[in-house]
């Protein structure tokens, strides 16, 4: 039975990488984004090279209709799901980092947290039914800090931390292995966004790195393949810092 993974936010920066691993390791791939049509279409093209079916589709992972179609266009073409990676998440825009605007807040709460939440429930029925199901969220190194340029985006990469902890808790004993990786200064675009004013700033980052480099995002897509194998981790968070929390 073929595998599939389901990545949300897969069109470009981390979730094509991601999209692009699992493709290469023979998985039939579904990504989506709310807004990018044209690199969700780039990204599938890149996918099928590796001789798999890919679809892209149009979802916002905080509408509930949205994510219940998602579900059953998943059910239509195979009834079942390998693996779940809730990419899908934003910072809010023109901000500073002490803003609380209540709209920005429940802007990146709905996508990066409710979206997460969303999916992983409407998703649970098709990962039951699939072999060696697993849930990779991903978070950022923010939930820890409260860095991330966003108090909104710390707390939202905060809350999805505890929530990959209860559902791994709670879905254990259907088998379904439910882990988070946590990644820092991955030249995205929402990385260079928020330095756009600041370059200098942004150079000065990796002083805090001891490694003294950026993480990559092909990285990141070897390890959410490596969790999607049946292997006894579980519940974790990784922690992808090049050793910043060392300090330096």
């Amino acid at each position: 039975m073929k595998k599939v993974v389901l990545v949300t936010g897969g069109t470009k920066n981390i979730g094509r990488h991601i999209a692009l691993e699992f493709a290469r390791n023979n998985f039939d791939v579904i990504i989506c984004s709310s807004r990018d049509t044209v690199s969700a279409e780039e990204t599938k093209k890149e996918v099928e090279k590796y001789d798999v079916r890919c679809f892209a589709l149009t979802i916002d992972v905080s509408n509930k209709q949205d994510v219940v179609r998602l579900k059953e266009f998943i059910s239509e073409h195979y009834g079942y799901l390998n693996t779940l990676v809730n990419n899908a998440g934003i910072l809010p825009k023109n901000t500073s980092p002490d803003d609380l605007s209540e709209d920005n807040w429940y802007r990146v709460m709905d996508v990066n947290l409710n979206g997460t939440y969303l999916v992983s429930k409407y998703m649970l029925p098709l990962l039951k039914a699939g072999k060696d199901p697993s849930i990779i969220n991903i978070t950022s190194t923010a939930a820890f800090t409260g860095g991330g340029g966003s108090i909104a985006y710390a707390a939202s990469k905060g809350g999805i931390v505890s929530l990959t902890r209860a559902l791994a808790k709670v879905f254990g004993k259907d088998g379904i292995r439910v882990n988070g990786i946590a990644p820092t200064l991955i030249l995205t675009d929402m990385l260079k966004n928020r330095f756009k004013n600041n370059p200098q700033d942004l150079e000065k980052k990796l002083e805090s790195v001891p490694l003294n480099r950026w993480c990559s995002e092909d990285e990141v897509a070897e390890l959410a393949y490596f969790l999607s194998k049946p292997l006894y981790i579980h519940g974790q968070i990784i922690i992808m810092d090049g050793g910043r929390e060392l300090g330096v």
